[in-house]
């Protein structure tokens, strides 16, 4: 868990999402409670009640399980599971609220009525930050720009090419797609305000300066690349799945 020890190359590691395809893995799930509790927060659970957001564990066999990790591995004297678009609204004082939850792995729309989340009226897509991340790599490699991570870049190619063999690709996924969301930090916006005249014309003049891949490879910027986040606010694109959301109504494209 953590960090920095993805940071560190090693032969054949792979990385697993402990919530992979709906599938939790609780052995996973119980390492990165482990993890948040004792060497984050450095808290004693048995000493501490714990109020969790509901997100993935929503139906009844999941909070049967996580209230089992929560009692029994952590000893914690009472826990509550509460809707997350509640948890946000009170945050901002607000018992009443239209909460837009954008994350990773998705956007999920909350209408939050007297403290009480409205499920029927809850809207979810699959466009968040990976799904993001995913459409500036193909912008990427549309564009002939091929990403390597960082420790590809050390040596020569050929000592490079030697080295990394045994590297899981799963390992060597998570080090591209990190470049991928510094690009993004570094190229991409969503104007405030309408743009006169032509994008390109507003590229050029803004005069951004190009990214730096670890290769040294320079990424200008480009209306294709600049202007990607508008896509997880309105309806043009396609989904993750790759249907046109333009005017078709459906939940991908909203």
């Amino acid at each position: 868990c953590g960090d920095m020890p993805l940071r560190c190359t090693r032969d054949h590691m792979s990385i697993e999402k402990p919530y992979a395809d709906g599938v939790i893995n609780w052995d996973h799930v119980e390492a990165l409670f482990q993890y948040g509790i004792q060497d984050c927060m450095k808290v004693n659970s048995s000493a501490n009640p714990l109020m969790l957001a509901e997100t993935f564990f929503t139906d009844l066999d999941s909070k049967k399980k996580l209230m089992e990790i929560c009692f029994e591995s952590f000893d914690t004297p009472a826990m509550y599971i509460m809707k997350d678009g509640v948890l946000s609204a009170f945050s901002a004082g607000r018992p009443s609220a239209l909460v837009v939850d954008m994350g990773a792995r998705g956007t999920r729309i909350t209408p939050v009525i007297d403290g009480y989340a409205i499920e029927k009226a809850t809207i979810s897509s699959p466009r968040g930050g990976d799904w993001l991340d995913q459409q500036l790599l193909a912008r990427f490699e549309a564009n002939k720009v091929t990403i390597k991570p960082w420790y590809e870049c050390i040596g020569s190619a050929t000592t490079a090419t030697a080295k990394w063999a045994n590297i899981h690709p799963s390992f060597r996924s998570m080090h591209v797609l990190d470049v991928v969301r510094e690009a993004k930090s570094w190229m991409c916006f969503i104007p405030y305000q309408t743009i006169p005249g032509s994008r390109a014309d507003y590229i050029a003049r803004i005069n951004m300066p190009p990214y730096e891949l670890p290769d040294r490879t320079l990424v200008h910027s480009s209306e294709d690349v600049c202007f990607l986040p508008e896509l997880l606010v309105t309806t043009s694109g396609t989904d993750s799945s790759g249907r046109n959301g333009s005017g078709s109504g459906d939940e991908s494209g909203k």
